[in-house]
């Protein structure tokens, strides 16, 4: 049996780092003068200032992109684990207090893909507004084993639809983890609560991936 986890950061800790000057998201204004627009992704390259004093291996953003220390994707890059690509992150601190040091870092860019929501946790397109690209969703109705096996691409990073900002991984990423005692993060079980929003709209798949690759995996869909 295939076992999945969700990665994402300790709530315990804050998230250490914030968007820098310049970042935007990518939002697409209404043509028709609507009180709707579409938002998705950034428009532009990451650039992150530190807050905290402590950094640890792992490190996430207010905005949930997580950050990896070189070492870290050096690891990742020598074990052999799929489903990732990285950008080099220019970063910045007012901080002289930095533990331990940081060197050059990278945004973990999430390729692999996990399929659409298993339709027994309640997720359905509510809306697609064609003038502005907006997608809404029904947001999760009660908790599932969101991840579908058989719409499972085999990478051990990927994501779900309409998730993208949640990181799912296989249990290979877990060992790996472990194996190297790596910090700043949490593993959990593939399991998605409603947060009481009603809805989520999360973008276009085209936010996420290159678009020839965002048409394969719509199969149809108008949510490019």
């Amino acid at each position: 049996m295939t076992t999945f986890f969700r990665f994402e950061y300790p709530p315990q800790f804050s998230k250490a780092a914030l968007w820098d000057k310049g970042v935007e998201p990518h939002v697409s204004e209404c043509p028709l003068g609507m009180l709707h627009r579409g938002v998705g992704g950034r428009s532009t390259p990451l650039k992150i200032v530190i807050k905290t004093k402590r950094v640890d291996d792992i490190i996430w953003t207010v905005y949930s992109e997580c950050i990896l220390q070189n070492h870290v994707f050096e690891i990742f890059f020598k074990e052999g684990l799929t489903g990732f690509t990285v950008r080099p992150v220019p970063w910045r601190s007012d901080r002289k207090d930095l533990v331990p040091p940081v060197g050059p870092l990278r945004e973990l860019v999430v390729t692999g893909w996990g399929g659409f929501a298993r339709a027994d946790s309640g997720m359905k397109l509510l809306k697609n507004y064609r003038c502005c690209g907006r997608l809404t969703y029904k947001e999760v109705t009660k908790p599932c084993e969101i991840v579908d096996p058989e719409q499972w691409d085999g990478s051990d990073f990927f994501i779900v639809w309409p998730l993208p900002k949640l990181i799912f991984i296989s249990e290979r990423v877990k060992e790996v983890l472990a194996k190297y005692k790596l910090k700043g993060f949490e593993v959990q079980p593939p399991i998605v609560r409603p947060v009481g929003t009603g809805t989520i709209s999360p973008g276009r798949l085209s936010d996420y991936f290159p678009l020839e690759r965002a048409k394969e995996l719509a199969k149809g869909q108008d949510i490019v």
